[in-house]
């Protein structure tokens, strides 16, 4: 199962969409054709409501896993 806040990104399964990055905004079923990559921290998820298709958004890593 992939949460919201899961960072994902599509395997060479997905053809002409491997490599592309995906943030899950409502829960999905697990998918072969997706490598999960990380989780947005539970305190931040309600943040990305405020990301539309096509905006432009800036990841900060906290050097935290």
């Amino acid at each position: 199962m992939r949460k919201n806040g899961t960072i994902t990104v599509d395997n060479e399964c997905y053809l002409r969409c491997a490599g592309e990055l995906q943030i899950i905004l409502r829960g999905l079923p697990a998918d072969e054709k997706v490598y999960v990559m990380l989780h947005v921290g539970e305190e931040d998820v309600p943040l990305l409501t405020h990301i539309g298709p096509g905006q432009s958004f800036l990841i900060e890593w906290d050097g935290e896993l």
